[in-house]
């Protein structure tokens, strides 16, 4: 009798152990950054490209190159010290996350009572801005987005299956931003979460448990 008992507190201390082996987490990993970006505006090049063709693809290219319009940023989970780091293969593993973007609009900040969303293409065409990602080493439309703003805020984008995979097998992975319009990208924040992988101990215990359950189940 007292055999089976000894076994049954086994069983449920090693079940309390692995329940609070796969307590979540959360790491934050913040890219300060003020980039610039003054180039084609998209109403202008979406008008280009119905006038000229994918021959404007080319003007768009050169425009978006030389008003800053492409950026990138690598978010490292690995380097934010202790208690805010992940370390690939480690006791940790990451379940999903968000990026968030933030933005303000430099053409427009002193015009927003009058203006919409879209503006108008001919009086305020700079106050349409649009910014897209995507995440390197990823699929490209599985992950990519696109924000299309007037005046300031941010957007957040979940973080797709491929993406959460890069990070638990490296640690970090790298954003790419293209920007059209008149505006200007700060801080963008990587926020993931994480659970706890349960120690190979720990998984003995957890099977002696079980073992402890069965034997000290009532006989009919």
């Amino acid at each position: 009798m007292y055999k089976k008992l000894r076994l049954l507190v086994v069983g449920f201390l090693s079940s309390a152990l692995c329940l609070s082996a796969a307590n979540a987490g959360m790491i934050v990993d913040v890219e300060t950054g003020s980039d610039d970006i003054d180039n084609i505006n998209a109403a202008y090049a979406v008008l280009g490209l119905v006038q000229y063709g994918p021959d404007f693809l080319e003007d768009i290219f050169d425009a978006t190159e030389q008003g800053n319009g492409l950026i990138l940023r690598t978010h490292d989970l690995t380097d934010n010290g202790a208690g805010n780091s992940f370390t690939p293969g480690g006791s940790e593993e990451i379940i999903g996350g968000t990026l968030f973007m933030n933005y303000t609009d430099n053409a427009c900040l002193d015009d927003l009572g009058g203006d919409t969303l879209l503006g108008s293409l001919s009086g305020s065409p700079d106050c349409l801005n649009v910014l897209a990602w995507a995440f390197e080493g990823s699929e490209l439309f599985g992950d990519a987005g696109v924000a299309i703003f007037s005046g300031g805020g941010g957007t957040e984008a979940i973080l797709a299956p491929e993406v959460v995979a890069i990070l638990n097998d490296e640690g970090a992975i790298d954003v790419g931003f293209l920007g059209f319009g008149d505006f200007t990208l700060g801080d963008s924040v990587l926020t993931v979460e994480t659970v706890s992988v349960p120690e190979p101990g720990v998984l003995m215990l957890l099977g002696l448990g079980l073992i402890g359950l069965r034997v000290a189940r009532p006989r009919s």
